[in-house]
Formats: structure tokens, sequence, C-alpha cells
């Protein structure tokens, strides 16, 4: 039993989603979908529909990507709205959520939770060579 992590997925690339079909089933082991798996609910819900199936548990913390509306999806749930659209999908799937209860780890090692935290950006904690706008000076 392993626990394995991924992100930036980024899955409304041609190349990225077709190399997410060649992953390998490991049913017994835990995979971490750890943010910007897509731009979409759709390329969420592909993620989720390929890995919940082949891993013992499949765990998201949302990515900016994620979390962003786009302007070509007009009317698109936006904000707080959005996330909870996307916990609700991740759950339709079986997947863990920030929402949930922490999972524990079974597998070797020291009792370990979990914790898929969702975290907003803060340039307040930043090096003194890039703004507060994000940008490099």
């Amino acid at each position: 039993m392993k626990l394995w992590a991924i992100s930036d997925l980024h899955l409304g690339i041609d190349v990225n989603r077709r190399a997410l079909e060649r992953v390998a089933a490991r049913p017994e082991d835990w995979l971490i979908l750890a943010g910007d798996i897509g731009d979409c609910a759709a390329d969420l819900a592909l993620a989720f529909e390929i890995l919940a199936p082949r891993f013992a548990r499949l765990i998201w913390v949302p990515g900016n990507h994620e979390l962003w509306t786009e302007p070509r999806t007009p009317g698109a749930p936006r904000g707080a709205e959005r996330y909870e659209a996307l916990v609700e999908l991740a759950r339709r799937h079986g997947v863990t959520t920030p929402e949930d209860p922490y999972p524990r780890w079974p597998g070797p090692g020291p009792e370990t939770v979990i914790a898929p935290l969702l975290l907003l950006y803060d340039y307040s904690v930043r090096p003194a060579e890039v703004s507060r706008a994000g940008r490099t000076l």
C-alpha cells in the first residue's frame, strides 16, 4: 500500500488527457490530486471517472485552475458556489475533499492524517522582489 500525489494535470491539454488514460490501476494505493487538474468541471469529472476506480482512495485538493471562472463560460457558478459545486462533483465520485473528515492513512509508517486543505493565495507572504500584485518588480 502506497500513498501517491500528483498535481498540475491540466487536462484541457490533449496530450495530458491521453497520459491520464494510461495511469495504471493501483487498487491498494491512495492518490492525492493536488490541484490544477483542469480549468473546468468537465476536466475534473474526467479525472475522477478515470482515477477513482483505479485507486483505493482518491483525495482532491483544489488548485487555482479549478476555482477560476472562465470568461468563455458565462453564467457558470463563481466563488463559493463554484467551489461547492466541485465538492459535490467529487462526492458523486466518492472522492475525499477538504470539506470531508480528514482520512487516516492506514498504510505503513506512523499514524498519519491526510488534510486536503483549501488555501488561497496570499501575497503578503512573499519575497521582497515580488509585488503584492504577484509580478516581479
